[in-house]
């Protein structure tokens, strides 16, 4: 059987694109969302992200797949003791539970270092 450069490529883009997907943010060294840090940061569904600079708020620029949540860390690592936040971010979540797109959040006196994103167990 043979295939074209053309029927190839998509193949993979289409396996590219349903093996996963991401949630992006847009990151902020003030507690405001005013003095920009790194954007797009696309956190891939059930990785950790321990490479964006230090920020103080956030905006979720788009959702990721279903039944994921963000949670932002306070460390390098994203381990569960240093869990400063957590947010749903995907778009099947109830509105009063679900991150509001193009919002700023903030962690108050906190600074997050690291970004992971995991599914929930319910929606």
């Amino acid at each position: 059987m043979y295939f074209s450069t053309t029927s190839t490529f998509a193949i993979i883009v289409a396996c590219l694109a349903t093996s996963g997907s991401t949630f992006k943010i847009e990151t902020f060294t003030d507690t405001q969302c005013t003095i920009k840090g790194e954007s797009p940061v696309d956190i891939w569904d059930d990785s950790c992200a321990k490479w964006p600079k230090s920020f103080q708020s956030y905006k979720v620029l788009n959702y990721g797949s279903e039944n994921q949540v963000g949670y932002f860390y306070s460390g390098k690592k994203c381990r569960t003791w240093n869990i400063i936040s957590d947010i749903k971010v995907f778009d099947g979540a109830p509105v009063s539970e679900r991150a509001e797109l193009n919002k700023c959040y903030q962690f108050g006196s906190k600074t997050a270092q690291a970004v992971g994103s995991h599914k929930s167990a319910t929606t």
